[in-house]
């Protein structure tokens, strides 16, 4: 057994996740950015939506005060009603309680906890779009992101 002080030996919780393949592709683009697994972006991304003082939100702010909204990245919609055979489904795990977390928040806005983490994941990748734009000057107008 590793008994590194870094090693978690909670156990995990599980969930199936449906993620539409462009979504996929944004977020394995970012994972690999950031040097992380694809789970590992999936539960970043539920961290940082559900902190209401996330790094990620404080550095858009700041960001679109120094620069403004006249710099804005295209904003992705997800599409919920995704065709089958454009759908990549991935077992995620998740830190104790997270899942908990989620299915929480789907039973107040009454929807599947899929569509919970979707609209996380949507926000995840368009809050890194926006920062990248914004860090970038506005200058190029290319994102570095797969097409939607």
């Amino acid at each position: 057994m590793n008994t590194s002080p870094a090693f978690n030996a909670e156990p995990a919780d599980k969930l199936e996740l449906s993620i539409p393949q462009n979504l996929y592709e944004s977020l394995a683009f970012l994972a690999a950015r950031h040097d992380r697994s694809i789970n590992g972006e999936i539960k970043q991304a539920w961290v940082q939506w559900t902190d209401q003082l996330s790094d990620l939100k404080v550095i858009l702010a700041l960001l679109t005060s120094r620069y403004g909204n006249e710099h804005k990245a295209e904003v992705t919609r997800i599409d919920l009603r995704t065709p089958p055979d454009n759908i990549k489904h991935l077992p995620c795990k998740f830190k104790k309680g997270q899942v908990h977390q989620i299915n929480e928040q789907a039973n107040i806005l009454r929807v599947s906890m899929n569509s919970v983490i979707l609209k996380a994941l949507a926000w995840w990748v368009n809050t890194w779009r926006q920062v990248d734009r914004l860090n970038a000057g506005a200058g190029s107008g290319s994102q570095p992101y797969p097409c939607w």
